[in-house]
């Protein structure tokens, strides 16, 4: 099973959906990402269905090694992207290599701001399973 690695956690990383609406009346709050446009367009670049599930971070983003090729995207604030230490543009999708490292550092925003200090990563993985690449044989 393919899985990635946190190395550092970040301050507040969380998995998250498209989340669920239409059942508020029945005690259930929406959830689901905090930035839904940088969520869907990262989801978007990567070819992923709008709704899957992406990584959250807020404030000061995680380090994370993958274990198989993927392609990813960052999008929302800046919080200084890298890929194996070489920095990254946000909203553009990347293929990384099995073994590599995706890094986000702090939020680069107003501090009295909430929005720009949130950013979404999607790949081609859900929060359970990894779906691979092909590679060439």
């Amino acid at each position: 099973m393919s899985k990635i690695s946190f190395i550092q956690a970040g301050l507040f990383t969380t998995v998250q959906d498209g989340g669920r609406r239409g059942y508020q009346s029945l005690g259930m709050p929406t959830a689901g990402a905090m930035d839904t446009y940088a969520f869907s367009l990262a989801n978007a670049l990567v070819g992923n269905a709008i709704n899957q599930s992406a990584i959250e971070a807020t404030l000061l983003g995680p380090t994370i090694e993958i274990d198989t090729d993927c392609v990813f995207a960052v999008t929302g604030a800046d919080m200084g992207a890298a890929l194996n230490g070489q920095s990254i543009e946000l909203n553009r999708a990347y293929a990384a290599k099995a073994g590599s490292v995706i890094a986000l550092g702090p939020a680069n925003g107003a501090a009295g701001d909430i929005w720009p200090l949130r950013a979404a990563w999607a790949a081609i993985w859900s929060w359970v399973a990894v779906q691979r690449i092909p590679r060439p044989r």
